[in-house]
């Protein structure tokens, strides 16, 4: 109960403090964006032993700026392709039976094109899209119902597996909760929102639920790799900052992509 409560207030802080900054103003917004790059990016350095972790957040940190603040095409497209390559390749450790990636050797790369840039990515959206705090608010909030349908789901009627390996607790029953609790989430906020319209979230919605996930198995496969059961400790019964964004590091540049390219 002590720990349930402890979670709970710790949520609650966190989670004024984090709508608080998005609210207040766009470049606030940005900066909190950089600042989760920072972060996961100096946590993934202590978790894979890199005795240069700082530098790998002030790399995150500076793949942020270039993408926010560069008016050059071809830097952008040489970033998203390289973005793109750089989380299939640790994606597709989730399906793999030996995870023997060498993070030691491959850190600076992955804490710019994974941790800089899929927040670099979503800064970039936020700095010219309009409603951009209904925008953002509204991927918290869908990645939120994504794990909490899941977990709702999972735990109660849970049978099978879905990564057993990887992430034991999660079960095909809760992946499938989370699909219908985004999809749920997704048609309130085109009905309370003035971004876009029920389509277009619709889409995010299912962009979410299976990027979410996707991110939050490659962070579980590279914990299982290093034996790592939280990455920080920063938020009291919650883990690091990376235990708290795995999910938005995949579903943010998915996100903002989609949205730009596809819809």
């Amino acid at each position: 109960m002590k720990g349930l409560k402890q979670r709970a207030i710790t949520a609650l802080i966190f989670g004024i403090i984090i709508i608080g900054t998005i609210i207040l103003d766009r470049y606030a917004c940005i900066g909190l964006l950089a600042l989760i790059a920072g972060g996961t990016a100096l946590e993934y350095g202590l978790v894979v032993k890199k005795s240069h972790a700082m530098l790998l957040g002030l790399v995150a940190i500076s793949m942020v700026g270039i993408l926010v603040y560069t008016d050059q095409v071809y830097t952008y497209w040489i970033i998203v392709g390289l973005t793109i390559i750089t989380m299939t390749i640790l994606a597709s450790y989730v399906f793999r039976s030996i995870n023997d990636l060498n993070h030691g050797r491959w850190a600076y790369w992955v804490a710019a094109f994974y941790f800089g840039s899929s927040m670099g990515l979503f800064a970039r959206e936020m700095k010219i899209v309009e409603d951009y705090s209904y925008y953002f608010i509204g991927v918290l909030v869908l990645i939120w119902l994504s794990d909490s349908g899941a977990y709702m789901v999972g735990s109660q009627w849970g049978r099978r597996k879905l990564m057993p390996k990887i992430s034991p607790n999660k079960t095909v029953e809760g992946f499938l909760g989370s699909l219908a609790a985004v999809l749920i989430g997704g048609y309130v906020l085109s009905k309370l929102t003035p971004v876009e319209t029920t389509d277009w979230w619709i889409i995010v919605s299912i962009v979410v639920w299976l990027s979410g996930t996707l991110g939050d198995l490659t962070q579980s496969a590279v914990k299982r790799q290093y034996g790592v059961k939280d990455t920080g400790r920063l938020l009291p019964g919650h883990g690091g900052v990376w235990d708290r964004f795995d999910s938005l590091l995949y579903v943010a540049p998915a996100v903002a992509l989609v949205d730009r390219f596809l819809i």
